[in-house]
Parts: C-alpha cells; sequence; structure tokens
C-alpha cells in the first residue's frame, strides 16, 4: 500500500486492488483503475453524498501516479478527460 498526498487529504493506493482510495470511517472514495503494460484504464470513480471535493484528489494523486511511473491513462471515466483538459495533462491521456 502507497500513501500519496493530494493537497492536504491522505490519499492510499492498493496496487493489487488497484485502487486508489480515501477511507471515510465505514466508507470510502474510490477511484477504479486497470492497469495493463504502460497504461491505467481509469474506470470508476465514487465518492460518498457531501464529499464530493474528494473526487479531484483522487484525479490528481492517479495523474501524480501515473506521471512519477511514466504511464499513460486512458479515460474511460469522462471526469479524467475534464480534469486533464483544464490542468494541463492531456498529454498523459491515450486511448487503445
Amino acid at each position: 500500500r502507497l500513501c500519496l498526498f493530494s493537497g492536504m487529504t491522505e490519499v492510499l493506493h492498493d496496487d493489487f486492488a488497484q485502487k486508489f482510495y480515501i477511507p471515510l470511517g465505514d466508507d470510502e472514495a474510490v477511484l477504479g483503475y486497470t492497469h495493463v503494460n504502460d497504461i491505467l484504464d481509469v474506470h470508476t470513480i465514487f465518492v460518498p453524498a457531501g464529499q464530493e471535493k474528494l473526487e479531484q484528489e483522487l484525479i490528481k494523486a492517479v495523474f501524480d501516479y501515473a506521471h512519477k511511473h511514466r504511464l499513460k491513462i486512458i479515460p474511460t471515466d469522462e471526469r479524467m478527460a475534464i480534469f486533464a483538459r483544464e490542468n494541463g495533462y492531456e498529454d498523459m491521456l491515450t486511448t487503445l
């Protein structure tokens, strides 16, 4: 398990389960992906109601991780593409 910090939020990474997550007591905010070769296919983002600000923290953490490990991202969840466009990460996106 890897601990990343995105802003002031602790984002955890479980590479076996292929997810980034933020524990929230009995719940969690989670970003799920599939890792194949040098590509992360981000297919799931779930944030409990009232915790929407955590969505951006999860997305930032996965882009930081991908950048550090020289990975590309398939933005199956469109929120990934929106974040990339708004934050200058478009060069990290790919398609199959």
